[in-house]
């Protein structure tokens, strides 16, 4: 938590950081699980990682009234010290590499679809 936290400060972001195992879930199925998530926090949508396709039931956020979108991103490319660029590397990997442009290579790397 305190290395998540660490980074998100180095990289602009300020938003909080909850551990969904604090939060009072009954569902233990993956889309049901999510919906309450979103529910007690007062979400209005969930952005899930582009796997997410192969077992999240869309109808089910949308009879809950929850809009569901996935990750469309594509790693970035940027300077890195040695040799031939390696891809899908560590975001400390872009960060000592690319300092404070870290946080705008990120905000770039693509958005979200229904």
């Amino acid at each position: 938590m305190a290395l998540i936290r660490a980074l998100g400060k180095q990289l602009g972001c300020d938003a909080p950081l909850l551990l969904a195992s604090e939060l009072p879930i009954i569902s233990d199925d993956p889309t049901g699980r999510l919906i309450e998530i979103c529910q007690q926090l007062e979400g209005t949508g969930y952005l899930s990682g582009t796997e997410g396709r192969n077992y999240l039931q869309q109808q089910v956020f949308e009879a809950a009234g929850l809009d569901l979108f996935f990750q469309e991103v594509a790693a970035p490319h940027y300077p890195q010290l040695h040799g031939d660029f390696v891809s899908h590397l560590s975001v400390l990997d872009l960060l000592l590499n690319t300092g404070d442009q870290a946080a705008s290579i990120i905000q770039n790397m693509g958005g979200k679809v229904r």
